[in-house]
Protein backbone atom coordinates (compact mmCIF):
# COMPACT_ATOMS: atom_id res chain seq x y z
CA UNK A 1 0.00 0.00 0.00
CA UNK A 2 1.17 3.52 -0.89
CA UNK A 3 1.69 6.13 1.73
CA UNK A 4 0.32 9.62 1.31
CA UNK A 5 3.78 10.97 0.32
CA UNK A 6 4.05 8.40 -2.44
CA UNK A 7 0.50 9.26 -3.56
CA UNK A 8 1.41 12.95 -3.74
CA UNK A 9 4.55 12.12 -5.72
CA UNK A 10 2.47 9.98 -8.10
CA UNK A 11 -0.12 12.76 -8.53
CA UNK A 12 2.63 15.32 -9.05
CA UNK A 13 4.25 13.08 -11.66
CA UNK A 14 0.93 12.64 -13.45
CA UNK A 15 0.31 16.39 -13.34
CA UNK A 16 3.82 17.06 -14.65
CA UNK A 17 3.35 14.58 -17.51
CA UNK A 18 -0.04 16.18 -18.29
CA UNK A 19 1.46 19.68 -18.33
CA UNK A 20 4.39 18.63 -20.53
CA UNK A 21 2.04 16.86 -22.97
CA UNK A 22 -0.12 20.01 -23.20
CA UNK A 23 2.96 22.14 -23.88
CA UNK A 24 4.22 19.71 -26.54
CA UNK A 25 0.78 19.52 -28.19
CA UNK A 26 0.56 23.33 -28.26
CA UNK A 27 4.03 23.56 -29.78
CA UNK A 28 3.17 20.98 -32.46
CA UNK A 29 -0.10 22.76 -33.20
CA UNK A 30 1.74 26.09 -33.51
CA UNK A 31 4.31 24.58 -35.88
CA UNK A 32 1.56 23.07 -38.02
CA UNK A 33 -0.22 26.44 -38.22
CA UNK A 34 3.05 28.15 -39.09
CA UNK A 35 3.66 25.59 -41.84
CA UNK A 36 0.16 26.11 -43.24
CA UNK A 37 0.77 29.86 -43.21
CA UNK A 38 3.98 29.46 -45.18
CA UNK A 39 2.28 27.20 -47.73
CA UNK A 40 -0.53 29.73 -48.18
CA UNK A 41 2.03 32.53 -48.57
CA UNK A 42 3.96 30.52 -51.17
CA UNK A 43 0.80 29.80 -53.17
CA UNK A 44 -0.21 33.47 -52.95
CA UNK A 45 3.17 34.63 -54.19
CA UNK A 46 2.98 32.20 -57.10
CA UNK A 47 -0.53 33.27 -58.05
CA UNK A 48 -0.09 37.02 -57.47
CA UNK A 49 1.51 37.87 -60.87
CA UNK A 50 -1.17 36.00 -62.81
CA UNK A 51 -3.96 37.54 -60.73
CA UNK A 52 -2.44 40.99 -61.26
CA UNK A 53 -2.15 40.36 -65.00
CA UNK A 54 -5.76 39.17 -65.14
CA UNK A 55 -6.92 42.25 -63.24
CA UNK A 56 -5.11 44.52 -65.72
CA UNK A 57 -6.64 42.67 -68.67
CA UNK A 58 -10.13 42.94 -67.18
CA UNK A 59 -9.60 46.65 -66.54
CA UNK A 60 -8.46 47.24 -70.13
CA UNK A 61 -11.34 45.24 -71.59
CA UNK A 62 -13.86 47.04 -69.39
CA UNK A 63 -12.51 50.41 -70.54
CA UNK A 64 -12.88 49.28 -74.16
CA UNK A 65 -16.44 48.13 -73.50
CA UNK A 66 -17.15 51.41 -71.73
CA UNK A 67 -15.90 53.37 -74.73
CA UNK A 68 -17.98 51.27 -77.13
CA UNK A 69 -21.15 51.43 -75.02
CA UNK A 70 -20.96 54.95 -73.59
CA UNK A 71 -20.66 56.74 -76.94
CA UNK A 72 -23.97 55.44 -78.34
CA UNK A 73 -25.65 55.97 -74.98
CA UNK A 74 -24.56 59.59 -74.88
CA UNK A 75 -25.99 60.04 -78.38
CA UNK A 76 -29.20 58.34 -77.31
CA UNK A 77 -30.24 61.19 -75.04
CA UNK A 78 -29.76 63.71 -77.86
CA UNK A 79 -31.77 61.50 -80.22
CA UNK A 80 -34.56 61.12 -77.68
CA UNK A 81 -34.65 64.88 -77.14
CA UNK A 82 -34.84 65.47 -80.91
CA UNK A 83 -37.57 62.84 -81.20
CA UNK A 84 -39.49 64.46 -78.37
CA UNK A 85 -39.33 67.86 -80.09
CA UNK A 86 -40.46 66.38 -83.40
CA UNK A 87 -43.31 64.62 -81.62
CA UNK A 88 -44.29 67.87 -79.94
CA UNK A 89 -44.20 69.67 -83.31
CA UNK A 90 -46.42 67.00 -84.88
CA UNK A 91 -48.87 67.19 -81.98
CA UNK A 92 -49.05 70.99 -82.20
CA UNK A 93 -49.74 70.78 -85.95
CA UNK A 94 -52.46 68.17 -85.35
CA UNK A 95 -54.02 70.33 -82.67
CA UNK A 96 -54.04 73.34 -85.01
CA UNK A 97 -55.60 71.24 -87.78
CA UNK A 98 -58.31 69.99 -85.40
CA UNK A 99 -59.08 73.51 -84.26
CA UNK A 100 -59.28 74.70 -87.86
CA UNK A 101 -61.62 71.83 -88.73
CA UNK A 102 -63.81 72.56 -85.70
CA UNK A 103 -63.87 76.32 -86.56
CA UNK A 104 -64.78 75.48 -90.16
CA UNK A 105 -67.66 73.22 -89.15
CA UNK A 106 -69.23 75.78 -86.82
Amino acid sequence: MLTWIEKVDTLATIALIRDISIIVAAAIFSLVLLGIGFVILKVYLQLYPSVLRTARNVEQSSSIVLAVVSQPLSLLSALLEAGNRVWGLIESIRTKDRRNEEDGQE
